[in-house]
């Protein structure tokens, strides 16, 4: 269902879509899924997206836009793999990694109009 939404879904929403019933049923789902590296959780939205390289449980970061719901999924293990060493090296265990960015895309952020740039420009200027 994940993976055919393409879109992230909470358990209370997995179970309107399916009829099913107890939400204790889709969470264990949910993380037997992700212990496989079927899903991923997005911490920050409460809700489940399906891996983009499914099968492989490899760390991954997501771009979440606030304003459309746009997730991207990055997957580069060197990359987490050097975050982990500089932050072994600050005498700092890491138990678990979630790095989820929110911000803006770029289609939303073209969509600002002049007139609203302007007057975000100078509201910033009165402060």
């Amino acid at each position: 269902m994940l993976q055919q939404e393409q879109a992230p879904l909470g358990a209370y929403a997995i179970l309107k879509k399916t009829g099913f019933r107890g939400a204790t049923r889709v969470y264990r789902a949910l993380d037997r899924l992700g212990d496989l590296g079927f899903v991923r959780k997005l911490e920050s939205l409460n809700a489940s997206i399906a891996c983009s390289d499914r099968g492989k449980a490899s760390p991954a970061a997501f771009l979440i836009c606030d304003q459309c719901g746009w997730i991207r999924e990055i997957v580069d293990a060197r990359k987490m793999k050097e975050l982990q060493a500089s932050l072994g090296q600050s005498d700092f265990q890491v138990v678990r990694a979630v790095v989820e960015l929110h911000g803006i895309c770029s289609s939303c952020a073209g969509r600002t109009t002049h007139a609203e740039k302007v007057s975000t420009s100078n509201r910033l200027r009165q402060v």
